[in-house]
């Protein structure tokens, strides 16, 4: 037994509706008609005998639209052209029109996948379809228009050429609707997208091209005509916008009477809104071709529409002025809407018209922009403010460094401001004026008497979340300034934008924590999160000459972690890893000191070789070096260059075969020690010293054979280089372990008889000095 079909026919028993939608709604979430159990073609045959008879018709549609996803592809080939079939004689039937053409939609869509049955489509359906409605259901209520532009717009789609009969019709039917709702104002938009697309396929789709082109031109020309009525009864700014307006487009529009009334003020408003609406999805639809755009004639209509606002109308005012002041707000939203697509579509094209594109919206913050306002209440102009901040975050998102907006800057921030924060009312104290009488004057009293009198409460209800499109609007602008512009900006304007941030971040946690109410309008959590990622923009994007303010930021995200909503609680736990990789880098940092390895390093012992006793050892400071059989590492040859550099010149131009001959001997003697790092870097800082004093040393004894070996040179001699000799007394001498020993004293002079053997001393012990080196260089060689 099938259960899934069991069930299905279990609900169609029912006397009503709701149990079989309630099932075929589990059927869809489950995907019930795709399970083993399930024979597909048992439900396909009950959906078949279903449409046959008129009564189950509808219950037939209703399964056939979740039965389509879930049948198999090689069922749906064999049975689609009979539903298409079944779906043409449901429109003869009124009552089901609705369900009828959303089922039509969704196997239009199945038909184009094969070859055969889109062959049929193309000759017989499609045409059906179109004469069915337009001869026939035009005239019905206005419930069905909505399917049916949803299929309509299918059919231009997938089947544009089978309507090349009803192109113009259909375009004259999209535009006679322009006064529905919004949602069929935009199917309607959609349609005449598609109705551009419609003509022969060449290689260079000249003639689709030519057809956008020219119904761009017809949108800007019919809009323009559109603003000739709304502005007639006004003083307006002659621009260059006559070029673009031809007169005989006009027809296709619905008729309204010369009068400018209320009612046709508003009419006329709202077929400019449709039209602007129209213009936007052409930018911004999906196109087969590449789109031949016309910005300055874009911008000439978005430009006359906004250049006359409330506070001009002021100037003179009277019974049509104050008509249209009602409809500007209205005619401002389309226009930045239809700007707002246009920097969507051209995107960095539109550099040229940069200081155009950012002086528009902020002239609508600026006139928009009220002073005092009743706490807890929506701002007027708020839908207007939230359509300049959207675009200008627009712009800013596509043009980055190039938005031309630091000029514009300080008339923008001030509005940024006034509609992030929101100003409770204070409370006024009073004194009593009985407790002043006799203390103060006349006029005080009665001027304290009317203070008194002042009722210190709310006159109007506070609604907590007021203002928040436009507080959201304003915060994720300046996210987008921050980023795109951040140094541009001056370092002023950061410091008030910091201030104004960290405060409202301040007082939201406060009231957070002691449970107060909070910030209007910050009970939103759009709100709040807006507010958390301009802070963490700050500190990303902080002006080169100001400081970021992440000591601050650290705290207030630590904080935000514990927000009632979960979207802010994440968002603040990213932020604080974030500017923990900021404030601690990972890796070590630039300036870092050289760190010692605590591994065993090798040091060459050389035994003492003169009288004075000196032991010479050479280590490395940088890195270990461990000598097993004359086996060196890689690093080993790096760290050479220590050693190397600390050799004097003296011993460059001596022949080093010597000491590679008694370097086996030499080995042998080489103790291998574990010094502290404290030894050897002091050790190596002795025999450096060392080595430079007896260079100086052996310098000074060959001039002293030079100039007959005379007492008084080599008195001077020993005197200057420190150089120990038999005739010195008291003098002292430096051991490896930085202990001082000093010698017995001897006689002062000597005669002349013993200079032979001091100077034979003196040249043992640079034979043995060079001797000592040679074989430090042949243990760094090998």
């Amino acid at each position: 037994m099938n259960s899934t079909i069991d069930l299905l026919k279990i609900a169609l028993g029912e006397s009503d509706k709701y149990a079989l939608k309630n099932f075929l709604q589990v059927c869809t979430d489950n995907t019930l008609f795709q399970r083993k159990d399930c024979n597909v073609e048992n439900v396909v045959s009950l959906v078949n005998s279903l449409l046959n008879v008129n009564a189950d018709y509808e219950k037939g549609v209703l399964i056939l639209k979740v039965l389509l996803p879930q049948c198999k592809s090689d069922l749906v080939e064999r049975n689609l052209l009979q539903w298409l079939q079944q779906c043409l004689k449901g429109l003869q039937s009124h009552s089901y029109l609705i369900t009828t053409y959303a089922l039509l939609r969704e196997l239009l869509i199945y038909s184009k996948d094969y070859q055969d049955i889109r062959k049929q489509t193309a000759l017989n359906i499609v045409s059906k379809i179109l004469e069915h409605y337009f001869k026939n259901t035009r005239q019905l209520a206005t419930e069905i228009l909505l399917p049916f532009l949803q299929c309509l717009e299918q059919i231009l789609l997938h089947y544009g050429k089978a309507c090349g009969h009803w192109k113009n019709k259909i375009e004259q039917f999209l535009l006679q609707h322009l006064e529905c709702s919004p949602a069929i104002v935009n199917a309607c938009a959609r349609c005449f997208l598609k109705i551009s697309g419609i003509g022969p396929i060449t290689p260079d789709m000249e003639v689709i091209k030519e057809q956008w082109y020219g119904k761009q031109k017809f949108l800007i020309s019919a809009l323009h005509t559109l603003l000739d009525r709304i502005y007639n009864h006004i003083n307006e700014i002659q621009g260059t916008y006559e070029k673009y307006i031809v007169r005989s487009d006009s027809p296709f529009l619905p008729e309204i009477s010369e009068t400018f009334s209320l009612k046709n003020a508003q009419r006329l408003t709202v077929q400019f809104t449709s039209l602007a609406d129209f213009l936007r999805i052409m930018l911004l639809g999906m196109f087969p071709v590449t789109k031949r755009i016309y910005p300055e004639a874009i911008l000439s209509v978005i430009c006359r529409g906004l250049s006359v606002t409330c506070t001009t109308l002021e100037a003179n005012v009277s019974n049509d002025s104050i008509i249209l002041a009602t409809q500007i707000p209205a005619i401002h939203c389309a226009c930045l809407n239809i700007l707002d697509s246009l920097i969507q579509s051209c995107r960095r094209s539109l550099l040229p018209q940069a200081e155009l594109i950012c002086k528009l919206p902020s002239q609508t913050l600026k006139w928009t922009k009220v002073n005092f306002c009743e706490f807890g209440q929506c701002k007027p102009y708020s839908f207007l403010r939230v359509r300049a901040y959207n675009c200008l975050s627009t712009w800013l998102t596509v043009s980055r460094i190039g938005s031309y907006v630091q000029h514009y800057i300080n008339d923008i921030i001030p509005s940024v401001l006034s509609d992030i924060h929101s100003q409770k009312p204070t409370i006024i104290l009073n004194v009593s004026a009985k407790r002043l009488k006799g203390k103060v004057g006349k006029k005080e009293r009665k001027k304290q008497k009317e203070l008194q009198n002042l009722e210190n409460k709310l006159t109007t209800i506070v609604n907590p979340l007021a203002n928040k499109e436009v507080c959201s609007a304003a915060l994720n602008f300046l996210s987008s300034l921050l980023e795109s512009s951040f140094f541009l900006i001056s370092p002023n304007i950061h410091k008030q934008l910091q201030e104004q941030i960290v405060s409202e971040l301040l007082m939201v946690q406060t009231a957070l924590n002691l449970s107060l109410d909070l910030p209007i309008p910050y009970a939103d959590e759009s709100c709040r999160l807006a507010l958390y990622t301009t802070l963490l923009a700050l500190c990303n994007d902080h002006h080169p000459k100001f400081p970021a303010p992440c000591n601050y930021a650290v705290h207030i995200f630590t904080n935000g972690l514990n927000d009632n909503s979960l979207l802010v609680s994440r968002f603040c736990g990213q932020a604080v890893a974030n500017i923990d990789k900021m404030l601690h880098p990972i890796g070590p940092t630039l300036s870092c000191a050289i760190e010692l390895s605590n591994e065993v390093y090798t040091s060459r012992n050389v035994p003492p070789t003169t009288t004075i006793g000196l032991n010479t050892n050479v280590g490395h400071l940088n890195g270990s070096i461990t000598e097993t059989d004359n086996n060196r590492t890689n690093q080993d040859h790096v760290d050479d260059s220590l050693v190397l550099e600390s050799i004097p010149k003296l011993f460059e131009n001596h022949i080093l075969s010597e000491s590679v001959s008694n370097d086996q001997g030499k080995n042998e003697n080489n103790n291998i020690v574990k010094a502290t790092e404290e030894q050897h870097i002091q050790q190596t800082e002795i025999n450096e010293s060392y080595i430079k004093m007896q260079e100086t040393q052996i310098k000074e004894n060959d001039i002293t054979t030079q100039i007959e070996k005379n007492i008084y040179v080599q008195e001077r001699i020993a005197e200057e280089n420190k150089i120990i000799s038999p005739i010195e007394i008291e003098k002292h001498k430096r051991k490896l372990n930085n202990e001082i020993i000093s010698e017995i004293p001897k006689e002062k002079k000597r005669k002349e008889d013993n200079r032979e053997h001091f100077e034979s001393e003196i040249n043992d012990l640079e034979k043995e000095m060079l001797s000592s080196f040679v074989d430090i260089i042949g243990g760094i060689l090998i």
